[in-house]
């Protein structure tokens, strides 16, 4: 591993620019969902539906054939590894319904706050599925994004009343 050709700086900025807009992304999305899920005509679950089938059909048309991976996907739909990924998606699916009535619910900041601490939640996942014994960082870092979460969700004032 060459780390002059690996530098930070050379492979930081395309990283950064995806995260920002997939924050941008991630966070009109909820806000969108908030103010659509408001008429009673529009659930969770619909709302949840429209977005995956929406997605699902824009990779299926746009980004599988934009990318010439249309006929490797068709190639990797029944393979094993295929199936543990759609287990998965069975708990992503899940979530997802979870995260859309929290936005319908307590409106997007407060369930967007809920939701990012899967960062911390996948730490414990990992030592209990896969046996993964977490770094001194990882663990202060898990207690940051959980107590941040609670701060970024939590009305301040009520906070300080019960302190």
């Amino acid at each position: 591993f060459d780390t002059a050709e690996h530098s930070l700086g050379q492979s930081a900025l395309p990283g950064i620019i995806a995260a920002f807009l997939c924050v941008i992304g991630w966070g009109s999305e909820a806000v969108l969902l908030a103010y659509g899920m408001k008429k009673s005509a529009i659930t969770n679950e619909t709302a949840l539906h429209i977005r995956e089938s929406t997605s699902a059909l824009l990779y299926l048309v746009l980004v599988l054939p934009l990318f010439g991976m249309s006929g490797l996907a068709a190639k990797l739909v029944l393979t094993q590894n295929t199936a543990v990924i759609s287990l998965a998606a069975l708990f992503g699916t899940a979530s997802y319904l979870c995260y859309y009535k929290g936005i319908a619910r307590i409106g997007a900041s407060r369930a967007m706050a809920g939701n990012i601490s899967y960062s911390a939640w996948s730490v414990l996942f990992g030592v209990v599925l896969l046996g993964h014994i977490p770094t001194l960082t990882e663990i202060i870092c898990c207690a940051v994004i959980l107590a941040a979460t609670i701060l970024a969700a939590s009305d301040l004032s009520e906070l300080r009343k019960k302190a």
